[in-house]
């Protein structure tokens, strides 16, 4: 019996060994963004920082836990699936990848972590981060009130601050879209349009047309950190 046809499979396979183990793991290795205690949306992007010269020769996986890890509630592992895995330049031009979430995650706490893949191995990261995925939307507005200014064209919109979500929870707006309700007669439907947004309490719209409008009124409404809004048409 030939041995070629067996020596060359080893040779094949001492080969691709040797390749692997050219990749070198990264000497640091770190959660870089949700930044540590974060409240981020259903589906937010993971940027990790990679420390190392072979970046675009590794793999990542990110894992999350709500039980400091005794359980693993999501992994997102690039060997298994490379959908939305890409290799980045942090702002400081320090290299890193980048994981864009493509399924919504259930709100609560968890705290996460990053590991890389050599080909032959996985090598945990350094640190955990904690974060908030946040999928309640902050409470309705309350206390708009509106003055029209004659002599400028313009109303002046104010209201009270929203300090909770749908649940009654403490909540951080981030914003306030305002949204502008005009029609031209009293027969005709009110249509809103979004004139503007702010991080204030209050809003100057001096948009001269709608100033004209018979039928004029606003509602506000607040955007938390996550990104949440009040699930209705506008």
């Amino acid at each position: 019996m030939s041995l070629r046809p067996v020596f060359a499979a080893a040779l094949g396979v001492a080969l691709a060994t040797s390749a692997a183990r050219a990749v070198s793991q990264p000497t640091r290795l770190l959660p870089e963004s949700p930044k540590d205690h974060a409240s981020v949306g259903k589906k937010p992007r993971f940027t990790i920082r990679v420390d190392g010269s072979d970046v675009e020769q590794l793999r990542f996986r990110i894992e999350l836990s709500k039980d400091q890890f005794k359980t693993v509630a999501y992994a997102f592992d690039q060997v298994k699936d490379g959908n939305g895995w890409a290799y980045t330049a942090l702002e400081d031009q320090s290299p890193g990848a980048v994981y864009f979430t493509r399924q919504p995650i259930e709100g609560g706490d968890y705290e996460w972590r990053v590991a890389s893949w050599d080909g032959l191995g996985w090598q945990d990261g350094h640190g955990i981060s904690r974060i908030q995925i946040d999928d309640v939307p902050p409470a309705d507005v309350d206390q708009v009130r509106m003055r029209r200014e004659p002599n400028r064209s313009c109303v002046q919109i104010s209201w009270a601050p929203v300090a909770t979500d749908i649940q009654g929870r403490a909540e951080r707006v981030a914003r306030y879209h305002v949204y502008r309700y005009a029609a031209k007669g009293h027969t005709q439907p009110i249509r809103p349009f979004e004139a503007g947004e702010t991080a204030g309490l209050d809003y100057e719209d001096c948009d001269a047309e709608a100033f004209k409008k018979p039928i004029l009124f606003y509602r506000i409404v607040a955007e938390d950190e996550a990104g949440n809004i009040p699930g209705r048409r506008y």
